[in-house]
């Protein structure tokens, strides 16, 4: 798989970038080549970014995007609700 350490913030170009390699990963190993992928997306404009979503269509994938205005929905989310509660927690505490 793919990995990429960003330093500041992420603009469609990085993004579709690092969806490329990663797919190109799972599309060249034997494994996973002809097996189906969803790529399930928020709807943050670099997602929805024309390269981004022609890149996708191209390595055959299908796109799912969440539902707009429901973070509640997106997993990521409720991880980063848990980090800022005991990133805050840790402050109460240290005060």
């Amino acid at each position: 798989m793919s990995t990429q350490l960003i330093e500041g913030g992420v603009d469609s170009s990085i993004f579709e970038n690092f969806m490329y390699h990663t797919l190109r990963a799972v599309r060249t190993n034997p494994a996973t080549a002809e097996k189906t992928v969803v790529v399930y997306l928020d709807n943050a404009v670099i997602h929805r970014h024309s390269t981004v979503l022609k890149t996708l269509r191209k390595m055959k994938v299908h796109i799912l995007f969440n539902a707009e205005y429901s973070p509640h929905l997106n997993p990521i989310e409720q991880l980063f609700g848990l980090m800022k509660q005991r990133i805050k927690s840790k402050e109460v505490d240290s005060k």
